[in-house]
């Protein structure tokens, strides 16, 4: 199949969606949880966390345009300045993918779908309890893009992995139950991961 832009503009809408996140292959699979300023707490699925950096520690996720409606996610990481990120395996699957659901600012999507919540020391923000990552950060700079998406960038605090680490600081997310994302809504299991040596230059 060949398509050129103008096919690709006639596609219908959702066909196109799902076309254009699926090209670029899978995505990690995860559920962004943050605290409202009159304490409600919030978590939704996300399949665009991306790695900015290890030194110092960034994390970027894409949120849509907030001209319209500024979603909870968006205002309480503006207001908190703290946020998790929450890593989904396939048990969480059914539940993650209902937080992709317009809900009311003053109700909690961990209430309202039976998440269960785990804390990390005194990290202000909490976390799905059967998440094997979580990811506390503080919120660094937003960056908008063309489309009037924003990139968020945000700092690792402090992490919590419910696996060992490799002598080479990788993670098995077969072990790990790992999920991807393909598409808008298609949910993937990570199997036979093959971890090769880091490449050196010269």
């Amino acid at each position: 199949m060949i398509l050129n832009k103008k096919d690709i503009n006639k596609l219908d809408k959702v066909y196109k969606i799902n076309l254009i996140n699926s090209i670029i292959g899978a995505k990690s699979a995860n559920l962004v949880s943050t605290l409202s300023d009159e304490g409600v707490d919030n978590i939704a699925v996300f399949s665009s966390v991306i790695h900015l950096g290890s030194n110092p520690p960034l994390i970027g996720f894409i949120v849509r345009p907030q001209e319209r409606r500024i979603t909870d996610t968006y205002r309480n990481i503006k207001y908190l300045k703290k946020y998790g990120i929450c890593s989904i395996s396939s048990k969480m699957i059914d539940k993650s993918h209902l937080t992709s659901k317009k809900t009311a600012s003053n109700e909690s999507e961990y209430k309202l779908f039976n998440i269960e919540k785990d804390y990390i020391d005194n990290f202000p923000v909490p976390f799905a309890k059967e998440s094997q990552i979580k990811i506390g950060l503080n919120f660094i700079e937003e960056k908008f893009i063309i489309n009037k998406c924003r990139l968020i960038v945000g700092e690792v605090e402090i992490i919590k992995i419910n696996s060992s680490i490799t002598k080479s600081g990788n993670l098995n997310f077969e072990q790990l139950d790992g999920i991807t994302i393909t598409g808008i809504s298609t949910y993937n299991k990570i199997k036979n991961p093959k971890e090769m040596p880091y490449v050196k230059s010269k």
